[in-house]
């Protein structure tokens, strides 16, 4: 079975890290509310994530933190000093807009920057927040469905599929397309997003259409997120077993019966 590929974590984290250092440089020291960022412990769809008062990420994020500057030193040249520690490296940078590339273990830790003023020069007290870095959701299709004989009406098939998340009540999202036998996504079953509670025998739906050709028809997974995994600019896709993004549905042909023939009588 062919399988999809892994997200290409490290090669997305140079590309986003190059990009946005360079537009960082060329930016004021101060810098206002980017559009898109959102308060701290919310998600890009602006819900609460785990813990309020914990940052989640997915292994491999690129996120951005956003901290305000003293209003009273505004459109002056202030300076920005980030530290974090644990698991998370922080690009360069001493304006009040930061990008932090998280790695591909789990852990937690710490982010905190302080704003440091122009001459004469004075160095506030840091504002800190805390992180958990999370494991990326995952996806695996079951067994295959029992082979079916062609049928002249519409057939359905609900495919076996497990899905893990590590966060708490949360649904994992799985994208997935539906192709026949000439690997031809069918028409309306192309790119369907169902959201799955994690847990093992969740199901997903296939349909063959009405008197459609015998063969091989398969349901082929193209993406696994969830809440958290969606938080950075370019998405964290979850992982699956080697083989487990396919699961294939056989339709055998109906026998055509030939001629009724009988035999000489003596």
């Amino acid at each position: 079975m062919k399988t999809m590929k892994q997200s290409t974590i490290m090669k997305a984290l140079v590309i986003i890290a190059i990009v946005i250092l360079g537009i960082a440089s060329a930016w004021a020291q101060e810098i206002g509310m980017p559009i898109g960022l959102f308060e701290h412990g919310k998600n890009s769809l602006n819900n609460a994530t785990t813990s309020e008062n914990t940052d989640s990420v997915t292994v491999g994020s690129v996120m951005q933190y956003w901290v305000a500057p003293d209003g009273a030193f505004t459109g002056t040249t202030s300076t920005f000093s980030w530290a974090i520690s644990g698991w998370g490296l922080i690009a360069s940078t001493t304006t009040n807009l930061s990008t932090v590339i998280y790695g591909a273990a789990t852990g937690s830790g710490t982010i905190n920057v302080a704003e440091t003023s122009p001459t004469p020069s004075c160095s506030g007290s840091a504002s800190i927040i805390d992180f958990a870095v999370i494991d990326a959701p995952t996806a695996n299709f079951g067994a295959d469905p029992t082979a079916q004989c062609a049928s002249a009406s519409a057939v359905n098939y609900s495919l076996p599929i497990n899905v893990t998340t590590a966060i708490s009540g949360a649904t994992v999202r799985v994208n997935y397309t539906i192709f026949n036998p000439s690997n031809v996504g069918l028409t309306g079953q192309t790119n369907i997003n169902v959201e799955l509670t994690a847990g093992a025998a969740r199901t997903i739906t296939a349909t063959i259409p009405a008197g459609s050709t015998a063969g091989t028809y398969y349901a082929k997974i193209n993406s696994i997120t969830d809440r958290i995994s969606r938080k950075p600019s370019i998405d964290i896709e979850g992982a699956f077993s080697a083989g487990n993004d396919r699961i294939d549905i056989i339709v055998n042909p109906l026998p055509v019966t030939g001629k009724i023939y009988h035999l000489p009588n003596n």
